[in-house]
């Protein structure tokens, strides 16, 4: 789908972490964006604020009838929600948050964060240490972050930072040009029958990174030492403890709730880790450490 075609969205379930950073995204596009939600409403104040129109409680009639295209929260289904049910009724064009999503992060060099653990926390710090690096990424973070104010970022480079969620196997919707792995153990029982089948949609993952990008994967984690330099066909850049990696941690302590360690580089010059990729600026990123 062109995004110059899209001129209004609608959101359901638009106050989530997630379909709220969307719906600012989209918004500073110069789309016009409304949505509806029910419940906590703990985004409402930052979406009202940039002019987005949101109704509390769902209805068929919440969407307007020249919306290009509406989306929905993988958390609500059409034989429990009522708008989602019309919608999909209807002649316009209806996704999910995660293929939407998708949607803008082919549209942007993507680099995609993903594991069982840690991922929030490790997108906002890396939409935050780029920006204030002088990058001006965009990101979109699975919580609100104190120093964005929201739960997205909006830059104006083509670099774009997403929490990728590997539940209901939404990891399937993305083509990353690069990610960061940070570990993978076995999760959402209720969807995965097995702990082979967890493994594999993050192997899968790894695949479609191509020859071009790189990934950064946790070496500690013993799952992605055995898979991640079989299954990508792009750089692997390691970090760990261990000292087999390629970023090694070492001296860490933890001092009034802070923690503090040392890093040094194993091979102590390893090659940028975009050097033959030809992506300009972003090689400037193999070097944070030095």
């Amino acid at each position: 789908m062109n995004l110059k075609n899209i001129k209004k969205v609608h959101i359901i379930g638009i106050e989530g972490a997630g379909t709220s950073a969307l719906a600012l995204m989209f918004n500073s596009y110069g789309i016009k964006v409304s949505g509806s939600d029910e419940g906590d409403h703990f985004y409402f104040d930052t979406l009202k604020n940039k002019g987005i129109k949101i109704f509390h409680g769902f209805k068929a009639n919440n969407i307007s009838k020249d919306v290009d295209l509406i989306i929905y929260s993988t958390a609500f289904k059409p034989e429990t929600n009522v708008e989602l049910e019309a919608a999909l009724r209807g002649k316009t064009k209806v996704i999910n948050y995660p293929k939407a999503l998708s949607m803008l992060f082919e549209n942007k060099y993507g680099i995609a964060v993903a594991g069982t653990h840690g991922k929030t926390t490790t997108t906002a710090w890396l939409a935050y240490v780029l920006d204030k690096s002088g990058y001006a990424p965009s990101a979109i973070v699975g919580s609100k972050v104190l120093q964005f104010n929201n739960s997205s970022l909006v830059g104006k480079s083509e670099y774009f930072i997403v929490e990728t969620d590997e539940y209901q196997n939404k990891l399937k919707y993305y083509l990353p040009k690069a990610a960061l792995l940070n570990n993978i153990e076995y999760d959402h029982p209720d969807f995965f029958q097995t702990e082979d089948e967890y493994r594999k949609v993050f192997i899968e993952f790894i695949k479609k990174i191509p020859k071009k990008g790189f990934l950064i994967a946790n070496f500690d984690d013993p799952v992605i030492q055995k898979t991640a330099n079989v299954n990508c066909r792009g750089r692997v850049i390691t970090y760990a403890i261990d000292e087999a990696a390629d970023y090694v941690a070492y001296d860490i302590k933890t001092e009034n709730a802070k923690q503090y360690f040392k890093v040094k580089l194993n091979p102590p010059s390893p090659p940028d880790p975009l050097s033959q990729t030809g992506e300009g600026e972003i090689m400037k990123m193999g070097r944070w450490v030095n």
